[in-house]
């Protein structure tokens, strides 16, 4: 990871993202597999890459949706269906989010509902029943401002 400040952080996850895709259909990944959108912010001076993977997964239930900056440097990573322990020993057998602080890249994280935070706004206890709310929702966390221009679709349920 790169050596950001979290005030830099800060301003990457919250400027307004604009996702570049040349059809305007998304099909999100079938288990075993991964996307990748590239975005870039108001005035493509910033890119971005935003993953939704369910590949590697052996739990069917696994999801993993992040923000890249540099194409290397996870600045936000939401994860369903895994255990976390963060480094002070506290473990989240919950859906939970990391978000990049310094000192520690993305070691630590956050339930991923109700958090003060950060948080998403799926029903926890149906969130991977629609994989393409779970998505929407996550863009909107980290800002995307143009999703109505795609149709997401979901090729096998989960």
């Amino acid at each position: 990871m790169g050596n950001l400040s979290n005030n830099e952080v800060k301003a990457l996850i919250e400027c307004l993202k604009f996702i570049i895709h040349s059809k305007k259909e998304i099909y999100l990944p079938p288990f075993g597999e991964q996307v990748q959108l590239e975005a870039t912010n108001s005035d493509s001076t910033i890119k971005f890459l935003i993953d939704i993977n369910r590949k590697g997964h052996m739990n069917i239930k696994k999801l993993t949706l992040q923000l890249r900056y540099r194409y290397t440097d996870v600045l936000v990573r939401v994860d369903f269906g895994a255990k976390h322990t963060n480094p002070d020993g506290t473990v989240l057998d919950e859906p939970h989010i990391h978000i990049y602080e310094e000192g520690y890249d993305t070691k630590w994280a956050y339930p991923l509902f109700n958090n003060s935070r950060y948080s998403m706004s799926v029903d926890i206890d149906d969130c991977l029943q629609n994989i393409i709310d779970v998505v929407k929702d996550f863009l909107k966390l980290i800002r995307v401002g143009n999703t109505d221009l795609y149709n997401l679709y979901n090729p096998l349920p989960i």
